[in-house]
């Protein structure tokens, strides 16, 4: 009898995925139906979409992207991005050590794209011959950039040619989809290279034929930035560059 009593056979995880489930049908459809009062039934304000998604916030674990007070919460964010900037100066008696690549792009991964597509790929090349064998066609003729052999690694981001929600998208909005997602997902890398103790800095000028034909990339895969990676030379500040001021970044719409 116990082997035939419904849900019986399913693993514990499985059983509450379904009761949430369950418990989210519900509560759309009571919160959902209309209001019987004297002056007759009316529909409620609240809408199926917020009562969903307020219960998928509140019965599922793990929110670590919430800020909780009670438990204690860090900014730390903002120091990182206030703290990076664009590095051409690097420790060359310091290596960056090849145990910290698996954690600093977990962060990576963890970075959006349209439609989840995920096109890009980031090559790490820290062999100091390989790299002046690339630097040698990513940097030839009007693309001369000496200062990135110095650089103790270097960091290939690729992007595939044809990624189907990407293709359809920019036929139909003219807008690079692809690049879109390279610019999110290397500046994840950056921040968390940054947030390591690493100095980076992105890098768009450059031979991308050249540097395709010295990977062996396939015909489908192409370069799409590069970025130094190593640990800023002692001593060495990079210098303040202005920005753009903040009432000039953004505004409230429709308002003067």
């Amino acid at each position: 009898m116990t082997a035939n009593r419904r849900g019986a056979g399913k693993a514990p995880e499985t059983r509450r995925k379904i009761r949430i489930v369950m418990i989210r049908y519900f509560l759309i459809k009571l919160l959902s139906a209309p209001i019987i009062s004297k002056k007759g039934p009316r529909e409620r304000s609240i809408s199926k979409r917020k009562v969903f998604l307020s219960w998928r916030i509140r019965l599922s674990r793990g929110n670590s992207f919430l800020y909780n007070e009670k438990k204690g919460g860090s900014m730390e964010l903002g120091d990182v991005i206030r703290k990076r900037r664009s590095i051409r100066h690097y420790d060359t008696e310091r290596a960056v050590p090849r145990s910290i690549y698996p954690s600093l792009f977990e962060l990576v991964r963890l970075s959006p794209s349209a439609h989840n597509a995920r096109g890009w790929k980031f090559y790490v090349i820290d062999d100091a011959e390989r790299k002046e064998d690339l630097c040698r066609e990513a940097f030839s003729g009007i693309f001369k950039a000496t200062w990135v052999r110095e650089a103790p690694v270097l960091v290939v981001m690729t992007m595939r040619k044809k990624v189907a929600p990407n293709v359809v998208g920019e036929k139909v909005t003219r807008i690079d989809y692809r690049s879109l997602d390279g610019g999110i997902a290397g500046e994840h890398f950056v921040l968390a290279a940054q947030e390591k103790g690493l100095g980076t800095c992105w890098i768009g000028w450059f031979n991308k034929k050249k540097l395709a034909r010295a990977m062996k990339l396939s015909a489908g895969e192409e370069p799409l930035a590069l970025f130094t990676l190593g640990y800023p030379a002692p001593g060495y500040t990079p210098r303040e560059i202005p920005r753009t001021p903040l009432e000039d970044v953004w505004a409230f719409f429709g308002e003067t």
